[in-house]
């Protein structure tokens, strides 16, 4: 069901832009929303410190037609403004707030657990890559290359014990 829309925060588009997996979440959402804070993260700050998933990350989203969207910080939870959350992180969340159902991608645990506080639902680059694996996007070879894959590298922080976790749970489904 590709009517859906989501908002992302940096950490799942830097993942799936390291593993080459953008693709992902144009077959699985219509429209994925991109807060300017997000958007000046992992794109102008990315290129401007020459990483390769920032260009991947810029070319991606103009191929979609998908623009960075501007939230008011006056217009935002004054709930959220307590937490300590970075602007992307607070921008994602308020923007997954004002978007009828709409997930929104977060890896951080403490930034997730305050956006499940304000009824926003939350899903994590490996909750994507599992719901590509249910929807028969990727194999389980594919997933299992993937989790490998992030556990090798030390510039995507997802827990290795998570990736193993997440494995079994899998492999026991076949």
């Amino acid at each position: 069901m590709r009517g859906k829309k989501a908002v992302s925060n940096s950490g799942p588009l830097m993942a799936l832009a390291k593993l080459n997996r953008l693709s992902v979440l144009k077959k699985l959402f219509q429209e994925v929303l991109i807060p300017q804070a997000v958007y000046e993260e992992t794109v102008i700050r990315g290129m401007t410190q020459g990483y390769p998933d920032a260009l991947a990350i810029k070319l991606f989203l103009e191929r979609q037609g998908w623009q960075a969207v501007y939230v008011d910080h006056h217009g935002i939870n004054k709930d959220l403004l307590k937490e300590k959350l970075d602007w992307g992180e607070n921008e994602s969340i308020q923007l997954a707030m004002n978007v009828k159902d709409a997930v929104l991608f977060i890896d951080d645990g403490e930034a997730r657990e305050v956006a499940r506080k304000q009824g926003v639902r939350t899903k994590g680059t490996i909750g994507i890559l599992v719901e590509a694996f249910e929807k028969r996007l990727m194999d389980l070879e594919d997933i299992d290359l993937l989790l490998d894959q992030i556990q090798a590298r030390d510039d995507i922080w997802i827990s290795p014990t998570l990736c193993k976790e997440v494995l079994s749970n899998l492999k026991a489904r076949q």
